[in-house]
């Protein structure tokens, strides 16, 4: 399906630009140039200040990550709420923009995988999969005066 291969690639657009992040960082002479949000606060290398934004940007890049790829996983299982979840990793696929040119193409793979997630044949996939996990209708009870205990009448 369409709409899980771009959620997946927009995860992994966020992973690879993170650890190309980390591979620069890991140069102390590259730190400032590591991510757009370094260069723009320019904390003092293996201050309080980078610790506290690498702490940051790690749980940035986590939500990154988990959102679309928890929506993925619902749309496959053909839940309706892949669309509110999409919403929310498009939302924070803009995170990217504090990272690097690679993290920020998780943006237009999100919006596209949003796009296509309204499409009326996901929607047809929706409702096949809500019929398939409907619970089966319970059988009629047996009408109250027609139960018999012990022998049946016409065997004496």
């Amino acid at each position: 399906m369409a709409v899980q291969c771009l959620l997946y690639a927009g995860a992994g657009a966020a992973a690879v630009g993170y650890l190309s992040y980390w591979w620069v960082a890991m140069h102390v002479e590259q730190f400032f140039d590591s991510a757009w949000v370094v260069g723009w606060l320019r904390p003092r290398p293996g201050g309080a200040g980078s610790v506290w934004l690498v702490v940051a940007l790690a749980a940035a890049v986590a939500a990154m990550v988990a959102a679309p790829c928890v929506c993925a996983y619902q749309a496959w299982t053909g839940y309706r709420s892949a669309r509110q979840l999409g919403i929310v990793a498009l939302v924070v696929s803009v995170l990217g923009v504090l990272f690097n040119p690679v993290t920020c193409l998780a943006i237009p793979l999100t919006a596209l995988a949003l796009g296509l997630a309204w499409h009326p044949a996901l929607t047809r996939y929706f409702e096949q999969w809500e019929s398939l996990r409907k619970p089966p209708e319970p059988l009629p009870a047996p009408p109250a005066g027609s139960v018999v205990y012990g022998r049946l009448p016409r065997f004496e």
